[in-house]
């Protein structure tokens, strides 16, 4: 008898003392547990809206100086990034002409006269171009792809954007950035999430911050970038 209960107390002991396995974060419907998270943060330069994805999260930045900071978590096209270097350059010198052929043939004539006007206008308000960098390019809410762009003049600089059809052909030069998909982040614990689908954009970490009353209010990048609800 007192056999049987040692050695049944011997077996809860070892049994209590296995090592436990972490529970890994399983979300039976990411878009219903992702949906606290979803709305915009607003920070300097613009905002920044979350949406609730097929396993995780999309981060889509509203405002040229929110997705300049968050280059990082996309992984930009080389190929369309260096084509836009080359319009860039010969942007700055006054060639248009050269980033006209870039445009569908049938469009040619309308965008010499329009990247004349927006050239200009540019040149009036911040004196003559001294140089153009490629920030990146991103997917567009919209559909196609955006090359983010900043224009140097001898007084200030300006955000604008080359948009591109199906086709890596050049639609148009705008000042500005429309909306664009910066990244995706799967679940990784309560509140964190980390970067996906890139090879710079896998292992950012994306950290939700709540309130007193349990509410998401802040979200941080890394700790480089802050935005709040």
């Amino acid at each position: 008898m007192t056999r049987i209960f040692l050695l049944s107390v011997l077996l809860s002991s070892a049994a209590v003392a296995q090592p436990s396995t972490p529970t890994p974060i399983v979300f039976a419907d990411a878009r219903t547990s992702t949906s606290s998270y979803a709305g915009l943060y607003a920070t300097d330069g613009g905002m920044i809206e979350v949406r609730p994805g097929t396993s995780g999260i999309t981060l889509i930045a509203h405002g040229a100086p929110v997705a300049a900071r968050l280059t990082g978590l996309s992984s930009s096209d080389t190929h369309t990034d260096a084509h836009a270097a080359a319009l860039l350059d010969a942007w700055v010198t006054g060639d248009l002409e050269a980033v006209v052929t870039s445009v569908r043939s049938e469009r040619q004539f309308e965008s010499a006269e329009s990247f004349a006007r927006y050239r200009s206008a540019l040149v009036r308000g911040h004196g003559d171009a001294i140089a153009a960098s490629v920030v990146g390019t991103f997917d567009s809410i919209y559909g196609g792809q955006v090359t983010l762009v900043q224009l140097l003049f001898d007084r200030g600089s300006e955000w604008a954007s080359l948009v591109w059809d199906e086709n890596d052909e050049l639609v148009t030069m705008t000042r500005g950035l429309s909306p664009v998909v910066v990244g995706t982040a799967e679940p990784t614990s309560r509140d964190t999430f980390t970067g996906t689908g890139t090879d710079t954009g896998t292992g950012t970490e994306v950290r939700f911050e709540r309130g007193q009353d349990g509410r998401v209010e802040t979200i941080r990048v890394d700790d480089r970038f802050v935005a709040i609800r």
